[in-house]
């Protein structure tokens, strides 16, 4: 591995006013490529008097996230969503993590998901129901109320349908507020009438409203399987006896509801907007939708559709919804050549090394076809949902959910792009379109 660099400052105009700017800015993960580019595959720098640390390396990656994981815990952004997540799976720490993810896992066992594909296909057919041909939908709209109906009903066995508009908008002001929790002033801020206080303040009210409003619909129900999330946390008994307290099943059900349908939806935003601008690719999903049978009750049929599986995953290449993964140290490490002391700031980012060239050739081009050869990779060249104990543990589900959507979709429409189509990206917690993703719809024949 590389020796690191140190950089000469922090790329901004002052230490204060600048400070954390690749991640605060729109234009983040090309900024941060482009510093990792010019600094290196292990650098650092220093933010707020803080040593940081940016490793572009695949060995480095690996180690952080797997090999000397536990001398790290999560970072900065993470810690700071605990006032809104609680101790939820993205948030808490070990032991309690490991303790919450074992109850959880069986949803998402291979027999499980079969029933959830068929959910998937359902929704995905109901939510084209009022598409038009010749007009112009924005995906950053269609696609969240999507994803969100698919979690709720799969994984908690209840519909949200007259919460989605609710969610969708309290997830849209979360991601604005999201780098001003960032600052180290937040704590205090955070304490006074501040607006952006008084915003987040309603953000959070309306979203617990909602997961209240969801455990009553599932509780008033005699449908729902008691291995689907919400049964496996509401019927848990720990050694003493106990359960699950109102609070921490809250904090599970809006940590799922939220991170689970964002994530994908702007997955599937930007695998249209590649697809609509890459027709050939787009005749070649929509041949393979065409050959497969999406009604089979099949677990495995997002593996029956390997070119579409390999869009997706080449999409999630070229844009991550989880951009950027943070840790800190809680003890001195070395990672490689880079000695880290307790406290300081190691800054992963998925974005950055997905489109490394000494990874990939042609690192900035749309190719599916580079997933069909057998070269194979480092470990953590790609790794869009994290790594080590910590990796999402709802891969198997993303992974199902989007190929299904996409297959769905792009069997029954053709989308292209319009004059306002824009790869444009906003980073904040997630990987958004800047400006929305219109495209132009029409019927396939």
């Amino acid at each position: 591995m590389a020796s690191v660099r140190r950089a000469p400052k922090f790329p901004g105009p002052g230490p204060i006013a600048a400070t954390l700017d690749v991640f605060l800015r729109d234009d983040g993960p090309v900024r941060l490529s482009r510093y990792a580019r010019t600094y290196g595959p292990v650098s650092s720098f220093l933010v707020y008097g803080q040593r940081v640390f940016l490793f572009d390396d695949a060995g480095a990656i690996e180690e952080v996230l797997v090999t000397k994981g536990r001398s790290f815990r999560k970072g900065v952004g993470l810690q700071r969503m605990r006032i809104l997540l609680g101790d939820g799976l993205l948030t808490s720490e070990e032991p309690l993590h490991l303790e919450r993810r074992r109850l959880v896992q069986p949803a998402f066992h291979r027999k499980r998901l079969s029933s959830y594909a068929r959910t998937m296909r359902r929704l995905s057919r109901g939510a084209m129901a009022s598409w038009n041909d010749g007009e112009t939908r924005d995906l950053t709209m269609d696609m969240p109320p999507l994803t969100l109906a698919i979690a709720s009903e799969s994984l908690f066995g209840a519909a949200m349908n007259d919460d989605a508009a609710l969610v969708a908008s309290a997830m849209s002001e979360l991601m604005h507020l999201f780098p001003g929790m960032m600052g180290p002033l937040q704590p205090i801020r955070s304490r006074l009438p501040l607006p952006e206080t008084r915003r987040f303040e309603r953000m959070r009210a309306n979203l617990d409203s909602a997961i209240a409003r969801l455990i009553e619909t599932r509780r008033a129900s005699a449908d729902g399987g008691a291995d689907d999330v919400f049964g496996l946390l509401t019927n848990a008994r720990f050694d003493d006896g106990s359960q699950l307290d109102a609070m921490a099943l809250r904090d599970e059900l809006l940590t799922f509801i939220l991170a689970g349908h964002e994530t994908t939806s702007n997955a599937l935003a930007w695998t249209l907007y590649l697809l609509a601008t890459h027709p050939e690719v787009q005749h070649a999903v929509a041949a393979e939708a065409y050959a497969a049978d999406l009604d089979a009750p099949d677990a495995t049929l997002d593996e029956a559709l390997p070119h579409t599986r390999a869009v997706v995953k080449e999409s999630m290449r070229l844009f991550p919804p989880a951009w950027a993964i943070g840790r800190m140290a809680t003890e001195r490490v070395e990672i490689g050549d880079a000695v880290l002391k307790r406290g300081d700031t190691v800054l992963l980012s998925p974005y950055v090394t997905q489109r490394n060239p000494r990874y990939f050739d042609r690192p900035d081009e749309f190719r599916p076809e580079r997933w069909a050869s057998a070269e194979t990779l480092p470990r953590f060249a790609y790794f869009p949902f994290g790594g080590g104990n910590r990796v999402c543990i709802g891969e198997p589900f993303a992974w199902m959910e989007a190929v299904i959507v996409l297959a769905t979709l792009i069997r029954e429409w053709r989308f292209a792009p319009t004059p306002a189509t824009s790869n444009d990206m906003l980073g904040l917690l997630t990987l958004r379109p800047e400006r929305g993703m219109p495209l132009k719809i029409a019927p396939r024949r």
